[in-house]
């Protein structure tokens, strides 16, 4: 049975050869061979590129945005000492990742500057450090951290907003933010006063929308008692377990990044799977290119397998052989489609700027980024390989099982 099914293998070779790379007269099937194999190519490809593509902005999105927003919030004063406390009483594996445990506050405020006006979030926050927050001690553009606690009434803005608004280091600015009277119950404008220390540069909507202050200068002119706590994880993705498991033994309720901004990262996510299924369909298409090639063949071979099953080669036999010779084609177009997909990601951002200069056309004006972001995942690229061969399977395994299943009268005629 062994040597048969080698055999049959061996005839799928040759039919293959003979198709694709033989002078016959059947020009037409060779050219559907030919291009089924370059367009199952060409959506490998054009799938591991784009989804390389789509995980390198999910990457650069998260690294800027979960640099500013807390990655859980606390209604409590903490610090990092209390919390390993909680962390030896709760056991291993429950509050593993905090990494820095810092007072925080956080109120919508309306920049006013002349005429113009601009909503922002004021951000009380203590000195960033760059063991703990690299990517936002290293966002400073203009005045140092430092400057933030020692001058009082100090803060920080975005570098985008700063020049829209026509601002400078030593500006001063004025804040509205909402406040309660605790007679009335009634809500009333109050005005801060603050001098523009430095800038920043996120590369994100922060850079519009965010402005940070000294957290205990913020608490004490607003006349608070106290203040939150951020909480800074080394895997921000992992942020609800801890939120369980603190809110379980404490018996508060805490703020998590995903609610503030879940949804908007879970649209980013869904992007990625409809533009991996729109891709897909170049895939398919390839594939139904392969079954036309295979039902040409099986009709031009109709005399050569009528003389096979008289030779005595099995009906199972028929069936491998062309299984065999789809697989291969298929094979052959995912083998193209990675090596071309893989440096073609590797070396996209420059292939853009290439494309950029020759036609003085830039790619992401208007947006935060200066280059497309890339990043190859195995994990992605797998789920691609094993996509593509489950489709071209399906596509040419009725074709196969009907060469297997035609009788010798009809092959004849």
């Amino acid at each position: 049975m062994i040597g048969m099914n080698r055999l049959a293998i061996e005839i799928g070779l040759r039919f293959l050869a003979a198709g694709i790379l033989g002078k016959g007269h059947n020009r037409y099937l060779r050219f559907i061979s030919v291009s089924s194999v370059l367009g199952m190519a060409l959506g490998i490809m054009a799938l591991i590129v784009v989804v390389s593509v789509m995980n390198g902005f999910d990457r650069e999105l998260k690294s800027r945005l979960l640099s500013v927003v807390p990655h859980l919030v606390m209604p409590i004063e903490t610090d990092l000492e209390q919390i390993d406390e909680i962390r030896r009483t709760l056991g291993p594996g429950h509050l593993d990742g905090i990494i820095a445990a810092e007072l925080f506050l956080e109120i919508p405020a309306l920049l006013v500057v002349g005429q113009d006006s601009q909503f922002l979030s004021l951000q009380g926050i203590q000195m960033p450090r760059s063991d703990k927050n690299p990517f936002l001690f290293a966002s400073l553009v203009s005045g140092s951290w430092d400057q933030l606690t020692s001058h009082e009434a100090s803060i920080m803005l975005g570098r985008r907003l700063a020049e829209l608004k026509g601002l400078d280091i030593g500006d001063k600015l004025l804040l509205v933010i909402p406040d309660i009277d605790a007679v009335t119950g009634q809500l009333l404008p109050r005005t801060l006063s603050f001098t523009l220390t430095g800038t920043f540069e996120l590369g994100a909507e922060p850079d519009y929308l965010m402005a940070f202050t000294d957290v205990e200068d913020l608490k004490r002119r607003l006349g608070l008692l106290q203040a939150s706590t951020r909480l800074l994880l080394s895997q921000p993705l992992r942020a609800k377990r801890v939120q369980l498991a603190l809110e379980n033994h404490l018996g508060v309720t805490l703020q998590s990044w995903t609610d503030s901004h879940g949804d908007f990262f879970n649209a980013v996510q869904m992007e990625k799977v409809l533009m991996f299924l729109l891709l897909s369909m170049i895939v398919v298409i390839a594939s139904l290119s392969l079954v036309a090639s295979m039902g040409i063949m099986i009709r031009e071979k109709k005399s050569a397998l009528a003389l096979l099953l008289n030779l005595g080669l099995g009906r199972r036999q028929l069936m491998i052989i062309f299984l065999f010779q789809g697989f291969l084609l298929s094979l052959s177009g995912i083998f193209i489609g990675i090596l071309l997909g893989i440096p073609l990601t590797l070396f996209l951002p420059e292939v853009m700027s290439l494309i950029e200069a020759v036609f003085d056309f830039n790619f992401l004006a208007g947006s935060y980024f200066n280059q497309v972001p890339t990043e190859l995942r195995f994990l992605d690229m797998l789920i691609i390989c094993v996509l593509a061969i489950a489709v071209s399977t399906g596509a040419i395994l009725p074709q196969a099982v009907a060469a297997g299943h035609a009788s010798t009268a009809t092959v004849l005629c």
